[in-house]
C-alpha cells in the first residue's frame, strides 16, 4: 500500500501534470533546495494526499492550501545524500604545491614536464572533492586563498613524511636500515664475528646491529622465541640435537682450528693421544649439542689421570690454565696475548670447530639476515684466501 503522507500549503505554481494514486493528475514540481524537497498536488483543501511519485524519509507534518491557485502543497524533507568526507592523494598536493610556486597552472606543467590539462584537472578535482576554492585566478596567474594557504602548510609535510617513509622504507627492504639482533658464542666474536661486523657496517652504516655474547644454548632459546633474528655458534650441522635441526636453519661458515692451551712450564711434556695430563678444562656440556666435552671424555675415558673442570666459556678456561689448574682446548685467537700458557698442536681425534650461522626456519630471512649472511660468506671466503 502506498505511503500517505500529510500536507501543508505554500504558494507554487504547475509544471507538468504526473500522476498519483486514484488516478487523478495534478500540475507539481519539485524545488531541490538544502536537501529539501517541495511536491505540490491539485486536491481538496481536506483531503490527505497519497504520493507513489517521490520516495521520501523525512515528512513535514501540516496541512494546508494555497487560496489562490487551490493547490496543496507536500513538503517533504527528503534524505539528503551525505556528502564524502573530502580525499585527497599526494599526486594532487604535489601538483599544487607545483602550481602554486609556479603562479601559473601552465608554468607548473611545464616544470613537471606535463601538459596543462592534467594538472588543471587534478587541481579542480581536489578542490571538488575538499569542498573548497585553494586557488584565486586571475588573469596574472594563481594564488593561494587561505584554504590554499593551509593546505599547502600541512600538505607540504605530509609529502615530506610521505617521501621520507618511502625512503625509510626501500632502505630496509635493501637491508641498510633497521635493527639486526645477533646472539654470538664468546669463541666466535673473536675467530670471525667481528670481522663481520665490520664488513656488515661498512656496507650499512644505518643499521643497528644488536649482539649477544652467550652460551649457545641461550642463542637456541633467543632464536626459537624470537628475541634473536640470527646466531652463531661453534658448532656444525651434524652436532645438532634432533629439536635444534627441527626448527632452525643453518649456514656452516667456516672451520675453527684447535690448540692446546697447557701451563708454559709443561710445555715439553710428551702425551701421546693427549693422555696423561691430567685434568682437562671444558666448557660444560649442553642438551642441544653435542659438543667438545662428548669428544674428549669418550677419548679419554681409559686414562686414569683424566678428570674434568667445568667452565662457561674457552676464555675463561684459559685464565685457569694459566693458574696451573690443567689443559684446555682453545683457539689460537683467545689464547695469543697469554704469556702465561703454552700453545700445542691437539690430539688427532680434536678436530676443528665449526662456526654455525642459525636462524628460524619458520621466519622469513629479512634483507637485513640476508645482508649479514652475505657479509659472513665474504669474510669466511677471504679467510680461505689467505689460508688463515
Amino acid at each position: 500500500m502506498p505511503r500517505r503522507w500529510p500536507v501543508f500549503g505554500v504558494p507554487c505554481g504547475p509544471a507538468r501534470t504526473e500522476p498519483f494514486v486514484g488516478g487523478r493528475a495534478a500540475p507539481w514540481y519539485v524545488i531541490d533546495g538544502a536537501g529539501y524537497a517541495i511536491l505540490c498536488l491539485a486536491v481538496a483543501a481536506d483531503t490527505a494526499a497519497t504520493c507513489t511519485s517521490m520516495r521520501p524519509a523525512t515528512p513535514y507534518a501540516r496541512r494546508g492550501t494555497d487560496p489562490e491557485a487551490g493547490l496543496i502543497c507536500l513538503l517533504v524533507g527528503m534524505r539528503r545524500r551525505p556528502r564524502k568526507a573530502g580525499t585527497m592523494d599526494f599526486r594532487q598536493l604535489e601538483y599544487f604545491k607545483a602550481v602554486v610556486e609556479a603562479g601559473s597552472v601552465s608554468q607548473a606543467a611545464k616544470n613537471l614536464n606535463m601538459t596543462q590539462p592534467p594538472v588543471s584537472h587534478a587541481i579542480a578535482k581536489l578542490e571538488a572533492e575538499l569542498g573548497v576554492r585553494l586557488l584565486d585566478r586571475t588573469a596574472k596567474g594563481v594564488h593561494p586563498t587561505s584554504a590554499g594557504l593551509y593546505l599547502l602548510s600541512k600538505g607540504g609535510r605530509l609529502v615530506e613524511d610521505r617521501n621520507r617513509a618511502v625512503e625509510t622504507l626501500k632502505l630496509m627492504g635493501e637491508g641498510a636500515l633497521g635493527e639486526l639482533r645477533i646472539g654470538v658464542e664468546p669463541m666466535v666474536i673473536n675467530e670471525i664475528i667481528a670481522d663481520v661486523l665490520a664488513e656488515f657496517l661498512d656496507q650499512a652504516p644505518g643499521v643497528r646491529v644488536g649482539l649477544t655474547d652467550v652460551t649457545p644454548d641461550v642463542i637456541v632459546q633467543g632464536i626459537r622465541d624470537g628475541r634473536l633474528d640470527m646466531g652463531c655458534i661453534p658448532f656444525g650441522p651434524s652436532q645438532f640435537a634432533g629439536f635444534v635441526a627441527d626448527f632452525c636453519d643453518s649456514y656452516p661458515v667456516m672451520d675453527i682450528d684447535i690448540k692446546l692451551a697447557v701451563p708454559r712450564n709443561r710445555a715439553r711434556e710428551e702425551h701421546p693421544d693427549g693422555k696423561g695430563w691430567g685434568r682437562w678444562i671444558l666448557p660444560y656440556r649442553i642438551p642441544a649439542f653435542v659438543g667438545m666435552p662428548d669428544v674428549v671424555e669418550a677419548a679419554l675415558s681409559d686414562d686414569d689421570s683424566f678428570e674434568v673442570l667445568e667452565v662457561s666459556t674457552p676464555q675463561t678456561a684459559l685464565a685457569f690454565v694459566a693458574a696451573g689448574l690443567g689443559v684446555a682446548p682453545v683457539t689460537q685467537r683467545i689464547a695469543a696475548r697469554s704469556d702465561a700458557v703454552a700453545l700445542l698442536d691437539p690430539p688427532r681425534w680434536l678436530a676443528p670447530m665449526q662456526a654455525t650461522l642459525l636462524w628460524s626456519r619458520e621466519a622469513e630471512i629479512s634483507p637485513l639476515m640476508e645482508r649479514w649472511l652475505q657479509a659472513t660468506r665474504t669474510v669466511a671466503e677471504h679467510r680461505r684466501a689467505l689460508g688463515s
